[in-house]
């Protein structure tokens, strides 16, 4: 840092201290609170159970701060399609507000037979499947899960005949995966990451899984995909929202 100047008061030295960096951290933490105030400002405008449609999907504010939606079924715009690859989003935009995505909801996807596949993106937090989300999705053949996973409620798969190929990036599943949540389909397989030497066995080990007819270690199984191809795996278990 620059020398302090020095100012001659009759005959006395005195040393001026720069507050240049002061200054600046100033600037940033009074920037930070505008931010926030605005977002506080943002988060007043939702509503408590308000339904708002984003693409395919239609969401419901289960909490305004911090704002937590779940998705509570197809938007108009994705029940006019005659096929979807649905994608569960880790965040949406709002009312100018950026919410958690933290729970498909009860029969939030129930008959929707225009879906084909399902991919839940990666979030810090955790993602809950709750009772029969996807029941008689007729035309869903794959599921993909990121690692944050939190649970699969009973019957969230049932009826779900054409349902094969299923992905799982978490490592360490527990008991919040309920032993009805898959159908009992023949040929069904379960993808597991090849991070951890014992995670086929962990996932041998729940009921949930023994449905499936093989569990295999598989390079496709990810939570991010980088523009240029890379694939990161996520190993550390996810946290409540």
């Amino acid at each position: 840092s620059p020398p302090a100047p020095l100012l001659q008061r009759g005959g006395v030295i005195t040393i001026v201290t720069l507050k240049t960096t002061n200054y600046y951290i100033m600037k940033k933490f009074l920037c930070f609170v505008l931010s926030a105030m605005v977002t506080l400002a943002a988060s007043a405008d939702l509503k408590w159970g308000e339904k708002f449609s984003v693409g395919d999907l239609m969401y419901k504010v289960d909490k305004t701060s911090p704002a937590n939606v779940s998705v509570v079924g197809l938007s108009d715009a994705g029940k006019a399609k005659s096929s979807l690859a649905l994608t569960i989003p880790a965040t949406v935009n709002y009312s100018d507000v950026t919410c958690n995505v933290y729970m498909v909801g009860e029969e939030a996807f129930k008959g929707a037979t225009n879906i084909t596949s399902v991919q839940f993106d990666y979030t810090p937090g955790t993602t809950v499947v709750y009772i029969s989300a996807f029941e008689n999705c007729t035309n869903l053949t794959f599921a993909r899960f990121a690692s944050s996973i939190g649970a699969i409620h009973d019957n969230a798969f049932k009826g779900c005949t054409k349902l094969k190929r299923v992905f799982i990036a978490r490592t360490d599943p527990d008991s919040q995966y309920f032993k009805s949540a898959f159908p009992s389909n023949t040929g069904m397989t379960l993808y597991v990451s090849r991070v951890g030497d014992k995670t086929v066995d962990n996932y041998k080990n729940i009921d949930a899984f023994s449905v499936f007819s093989s569990i295999e270690r598989s390079s496709s199984v990810y939570d991010i995909m980088f523009t240029d191809g890379a694939l990161m795996c996520v190993t550390k278990k996810p946290t409540a929202t």
